[in-house]
């Protein structure tokens, strides 16, 4: 790659790209054995670019392609040139498997959340039975399959419910198989729904962190936008038991600081103006001042340094946190399993159907890919002397 000329990303290793004389530019995003690749509409260089690499590698070029490391990616005709990422495919197929009758047979569910998750949760971990070798097998495989489906970059709104459901992956019990079962009827219901992607040449960076403060371990959600497109998001058991919200609210903002300073540096490198801070939004006015100002009192003077990494970015200038309502804080979708379904829907249209938005430049690598998907290659080795790999792939 280096011999061609193109630049390998220092923030992520996945990711190289080439800038031409006329700024043109030509960006390609490898894993082990597949590709993808994406240029200006008027770069001309891009064929040739990969015919070079093609004397190098045995490539197959797929053009206009319709799936990527098990993703669906669809564009639907129109002027907006929208793209939509899903595990369409991948769903289906473990609705065949796991479900016991045909899922048109089931109710239509609202949430992936069982009513009684979090009591089946509790009670679970409290009693911490050992279930019989197959109802072990029989669960994990479930779940393995639903991580999958969460974890792949597609559905944020299954995160919370199957995380849930992982806590408890070596002593399950009947009641938290029914939650999975739930989860994924829902899931294979919702199958078609994934994240959209469309011309926005206003993008920035902006952000939204939240947690469940619990009595043991609480809940750390993110998700972090590039405009109106969701570029990350997450749903993590904290490592620590909170002593207070504001506490649990402080770790989930300082996890999501530590990436959005991964994504400003890859947007850095795929050409967008990240001079200005990014806001992160917080639903806990306590946090949001921890965030910015060093204060000594006994609800806070505990929380370990590690914690407070938000409030370093803030004064270097990467990040701003910002107070938002409960209601109105996306996050909300990925920490807690008791939001009503009206809500849960309507925070996961704001999360996953290119609505909303805020203004900046946009990078011409994110910018371009919509104008025109043809321009979009796949590209698997058949066989180079040299493999891709990496321990992370692009933009999970």
């Amino acid at each position: 790659m280096q011999v061609q000329g193109f630049k390998q990303s220092s923030a992520d290793p996945c990711y190289f790209y080439k800038i031409f004389a006329n700024g043109a530019r030509l960006d390609l995003v490898l894993y082990v054995d597949d590709g993808w690749y994406f240029s200006d509409a008027d770069c001309v260089y891009a064929a040739a670019e990969i015919d070079a690499l093609s004397k190098r590698f045995k490539l197959k070029v797929k053009l206009e392609p319709k799936q990527f490391l098990g993703l669906n990616v669809d564009a639907p005709d129109g002027p907006d040139g929208e793209v939509i990422i899903s595990v369409r495919a991948y769903l289906e197929k473990i609705g065949e498997e796991l479900l016991p009758k045909p899922i048109s047979e089931y109710p239509k569910l609202l949430t992936p959340c069982r009513p009684q998750l979090l009591e089946a949760y509790e009670k679970a971990k409290e009693l911490k039975a050992t279930p019989s070798p197959e109802a072990l097998k029989r669960y994990q495989t479930k779940l393995g399959k639903a991580l999958y489906a969460s974890a792949a970059g597609a559905r944020p709104d299954l995160a919370y419910a199957v995380g849930v459901c992982a806590r408890c992956a070596t002593y399950p019990s009947e009641d938290m198989e029914k939650c999975l079962d739930y989860a994924i009827v829902y899931a294979v219901q919702t199958a078609h729904d994934g994240l959209r992607f469309g011309r926005d040449e206003g993008a920035t960076l902006h952000a939204s962190s939240d947690s469940d403060w619990h009595v043991s371990h609480s809940t750390s959600a993110y998700v972090i936008m590039f405009g109106a497109a969701c570029v990350c998001y997450a749903s993590k058991r904290q490592q620590c038991i909170a002593m207070s919200s504001t506490e649990a609210e402080i770790i989930a903002a300082s996890q999501a600081a530590l990436e959005i300073v991964y994504l400003r540096a890859l947007l850095r490198e795929m050409g967008a103006d990240v001079d200005e801070p990014t806001s992160l939004l917080v639903d806990n006015s306590g946090a949001v001042e921890l965030s910015k100002h060093q204060k000594a009192c006994h609800r806070s003077r505990h929380v370990k340094r590690r914690y407070l990494k938000v409030r370093e970015l803030v004064a270097e200038g990467e990040v701003v946190v910002q107070w938002v309502a409960s209601k109105e804080n996306p996050s909300d979708l990925l920490s807690k399993g008791t939001i009503e379904s009206t809500q849960f829907n309507e925070l996961k249209r704001k999360i996953m159907s290119g609505i909303g938005g805020a203004g900046g430049a946009a990078p011409p690598a994110m910018a371009a890919a919509p104008v025109a998907i043809g321009r979009a290659r796949r590209v698997r080795d058949q066989g180079s002397p040299r493999q891709s790999s990496c321990r992370r792939g692009p933009m999970s």
